[in-house]
This record gives C-alpha cells, structure tokens and sequence, in this order.
C-alpha cells in the first residue's frame, strides 16, 4: 500500500469474490508495437493483465460495435468530427480486463495511462463501453488522464427514466471497480437531487472499495427513512452490464404519481434490444459533494 499514489488507494476496501471488468475500443491508426513508455504514461511496474486485440475496420467484429444500439446512439450524439473520425478511421482495438477485487486502483491507472498513450499515437476515438461515452483523444487526456485522479463520478454514468410510479434513477459503469452498481425506483420528483447526491457519495465509497451489506438502510436527511439496499441482478443485465443493489424507496414515503420538469428525449436502447420506458435523460454524477466528514450514513450497528 505504501507504493499506491494516495488517490490510487482503496482505505475503505473490502474483499469480494467479484471482478473489476474494463471493455475500451479504440478506433485510428496505431503503430506496429504498443509500448508506452512507464514513466510518461504513469504504469506500474506490475501492469494488469489486459488482452488487447485489432481488427481492421471493416472487419465484422469492428463493424459490430457501430452497430451495436448502445454505442451506436452514443455516436450519434457526439460531435459531427468525431462521427466522421470513426467512420474513417483504419482500425480498431478492442481492450479488455478482468481482474480479482483489487485492493488498490493501479490497475485503472495504468489502463488511463495505455489509453493516453493512443491518444497521443494515432488514436481518433476511445470508447467506453461500460460508461457508454465516446470520447476524443483530447477530452479524454483532459477529463481522465491529466488529472492523475481515479474520478469515479467521470468513470460512471447515471441514468433517469420516468415509469409509471415516479423516476428509476440508476448507474452505470460500477463494474470498473468490481462494485454493482445502484438503482432507485419510484424517486419522487421532489426528491431527485437528494437522490442524485446519495448516488454520488455512494459512487465515490465504493470506488474507495466499501461494499453495500445486504439489508442496509441508508440514513440521510435529505431522504426518509427506511430506505434499504438489496443485491440484485446478473452481470448479462442488459440496464447494467452488472450486478446491482436496489435501494427501495419506502412504500410509506411514496406518495403518489407527480409531474415530472424533464424535457423528453429519445429512450435508450438496451443492450438486448430492449428499452427502458420514457427515458428522458442521461447525465454525469455531478452533484454536490459530500462536507468533510459527512457520510451517507447506515443503520445502528453497521460496521464502518
């Protein structure tokens, strides 16, 4: 632990039997031999085991990802440069990782370091499949590499669609940090934000390595109680690409269909062909952070 860069380090880790899972396609021009050099890119001296395999790009393996619903719409909604870079770009790498429940973040250290790396080596378009964001070369280096910070509310995603009994409210992308990601259904609108910054905190413990008990309650001010989180799901789930934990909203705090200030937008594709209902919009972790100390809180007698 003395070795891992103090933002890299994990002080809430818990042990799990559960795999840190990264998938990146990287579209462009690359050179013959792939070898960052360690101290410019930040690698460790003990690099993940991460498979990394071309395709040309008209290959049908390469082709599938543009065609793959998700992703596709993902493209769709970047900028017409990068929309055109993809389209014209000679290759694609497919990256790919799974790894025991690190006790540390080098291993997402380093792979920000690799893709840096093809960002400055030919590189046009980086693809994160799991946070579903399409970026270019410079927007990654800025929001993901230059900083020299894990960043998990830029490495997740969150998600808000309205169902017939309130706002489902959700995450993407946990399964980076070997932790399931998190889902609230029926969130009162009135309750959005309180939700949106629960999710947050959550998001950024469990990157630290904290793992959710079964039957937890969660206690936060801004939230009624009795709140409660539930493991749930496989790792095919086509709205998670994950297991996740369900955090149900009290029958007893729930009242009642409300009207919902979102604009409409076009639902999202699952990754099965299916689509969550009404989707109406997708937007990054971005609410306030949590006061020096504050936590977001657990039952009496839950360990901390």
């Amino acid at each position: 632990m003395s070795d891992v860069p103090l933002p890299w380090a994990r002080p809430r880790f818990q042990s799990t039997e559960r795999e840190a899972r990264l998938l990146y396609y990287v579209f462009g021009k690359f050179p013959a031999e792939i070898a960052p050099p360690q101290h410019r890119y930040r690698l460790s001296d003990d690099p993940p085991p991460l498979e990394i395999m071309g395709y040309r790009s008209d290959e049908p393996r390469a082709r599938a990802v543009l065609q793959q619903p998700l992703f596709e719409r993902a493209l769709r909604q970047s900028s017409q440069s990068l929309r055109k870079a993809v389209d014209r770009a000679p290759l694609c790498l497919l990256i790919h990782g799974e790894l025991p429940d690190p006790p540390d973040l080098l291993y997402l250290r380093d792979t920000m370091g690799l893709l840096a790396y093809l960002a400055d080596h030919g590189a046009v378009a980086i693809l994160d499949a799991f946070r579903l964001k399409w970026w270019t070369p410079g927007e990654f280096k800025r929001a993901l590499f230059e900083p020299d910070l894990p960043s998990p509310l830029d490495q997740t995603l969150l998600i808000g669609s309205e169902g017939p009994e309130g706002l489902w409210i959700h995450t993407r992308g946990m399964s980076k940090f070997a932790r399931p990601d998190l889902s609230i259904h029926r969130v009162p609108g009135r309750h959005r934000e309180a939700v949106i910054e629960l999710i947050s905190r959550l998001v950024e413990r469990m990157a630290e390595g904290e793992e959710i008990a079964e039957g937890e309650e969660i206690l936060l001010p801004s939230l009624p109680p009795g709140m409660r989180c539930h493991h749930q799901g496989q790792l095919d789930d086509p709205d998670f690409h994950n297991v996740h934990v369900e955090i149900r909203w009290p029958d007893h705090a729930f009242l009642g269909r409300e009207r919902w200030a979102f604009a409409a937008r076009a639902p999202v594709e699952g990754v099965g062909g299916a689509a969550p209902r009404g989707f109406v919009e997708t937007v990054g972790l971005r609410s306030p952070r949590p006061r020096q100390g504050d936590g977001w809180g657990c039952a009496p007698g839950a360990s901390r």
